[in-house]
């Protein structure tokens, strides 16, 4: 059995504002999440595929696939 391991990282980023609320109802409600440039997240993402060797390609799996 062989493993094959693709991380991928990346950013996110979001932001909570209600405009019903005022500036400091929204800060207070939301914290920085509510900041005007948005708020952002790191994140790895790691995919794992496990199986035999395929004799005629010598793969697990095609890397190509696993991009997608």
């Amino acid at each position: 059995m062989v493993y094959v391991t693709r991380r991928e990282v990346f950013s996110a980023s979001h932001r909570l504002y209600n405009d019903t609320l005022t500036a400091e109802e929204n800060i207070s409600l939301y914290d920085k999440c509510a900041n005007s440039y948005g708020h952002g997240h790191n994140f790895i993402l790691e995919v794992v595929v496990c199986g035999e060797i395929e004799q005629k390609s010598g793969y697990v799996i095609d890397l190509k696939i696993l991009k997608k």
